[in-house]
């Protein structure tokens, strides 16, 4: 048993007091070497073209999904202009599967043209795809200017 006379630390609050300063010293370490300080930077390098300074922007949120998603009354809009007549016929058919595959596309020179159909409003846009290796052009002004495919030729 110990006396109230010896004041030798335990054990345990030894290795605890060597573990605070050890944090403690780390910390101090870190805070000097990276430069990690409370006050502004004294000079900001002359080729950062932003405020370092600027506010970030307010919190936002996402619109709410429509009960009808997704068959909005847009969607139906489109859908029954692709589709007028019931039964839809081979040629009406024929037009709004032009979505769901390749097809002659003038404004796309990727790997992944899609035509669009016609005859609706809103016009429905053609579609281009582009590769999971990069954008990889197979005509036009960017033929050769283009992030090259990750395979090996």
């Amino acid at each position: 048993m110990r006396s109230s006379i010896d004041r030798r630390p335990t054990r345990r609050r030894l290795v605890l007091r060597v573990g605070l300063m050890g944090c403690a010293t780390v910390a101090a370490a870190l805070s000097v070497g990276l430069g990690i300080s409370g006050a502004a930077p004294s000079s900001v390098p002359s080729n950062i073209p932003y405020n370092l300074n600027a506010p970030l922007p307010s919190e936002a949120s996402s619109p709410t999904v429509s009960a009808a998603a997704p068959y909005t009354p847009a969607v139906l809009s489109l859908i029954a202009q692709l589709e007028p007549s019931n039964p839809a016929t081979q040629a009406e058919l024929a037009n709004a599967d032009l979505l769901l595959h390749d097809g002659p596309n003038s404004t796309c020179h990727n790997v992944g043209p899609v035509s669009a159909p016609t005859g609706t409003t809103p016009g429905i846009a053609p579609i281009c795809w582009t590769d999971a290796q990069g954008v990889n052009t197979t005509s036009g002004p960017n033929l050769r200017g283009s992030t090259g495919p990750t395979t090996r030729t």
